[in-house]
């Protein structure tokens, strides 16, 4: 049985290795992606509008929280 060294200090057979990779990859790009998106967002003026009722102020709030929470993981 192959064993790779992976990061951690852990040892593991090849298709525990390359199942791993393929997940990181796939979360890499998810991560991407939602940042685009979030990105795309930030850009979008109609959501930063002044609020004229609590739902609103409180949309606002909770996205520009989010994407305080995505520029923070960048």
């Amino acid at each position: 049985m192959e064993t790779r060294f992976i990061e951690g200090g852990e040892y593991v057979d090849r298709q525990t290795y390359i199942q791993t990779r393929d997940e990181n990859t796939k979360l890499k790009a998810t991560i991407e992606h939602i940042r685009a998106k979030a990105n795309k967002q930030a850009e979008d003026w109609g959501l930063w509008f002044e609020t004229k009722t609590t739902s609103e102020a409180y949309l606002q709030q909770e996205l520009r929280s989010l994407h305080a929470a995505i520029e923070q993981q960048e």
